[in-house]
């Protein structure tokens, strides 16, 4: 099985649809990518965002 890494443009529609607030599933379903791969991309921007999915507070930290 190969893996392929996120693009560029990808990461940047992932910024965009949480910014219109959609779920971590919505936006997989959207890129084809597990809603899974979605958060773990979420957890190393580089960036501090905070959001509300689902019920559930989500916050990334900044790496930068």
């Amino acid at each position: 099985m190969s893996y392929q890494h996120l693009t560029t443009f990808e990461r940047a529609r992932i910024e965009t649809m949480i910014d219109q607030g959609l779920s971590l599933r919505q936006i997989g379903k959207k890129l084809k990518r597990a809603a899974s791969t979605i958060s773990r991309v979420l957890n190393v921007m580089p960036s501090v965002i905070c959001i509300t999915l689902n019920k559930y507070e989500i916050t990334i930290k900044s790496v930068v």
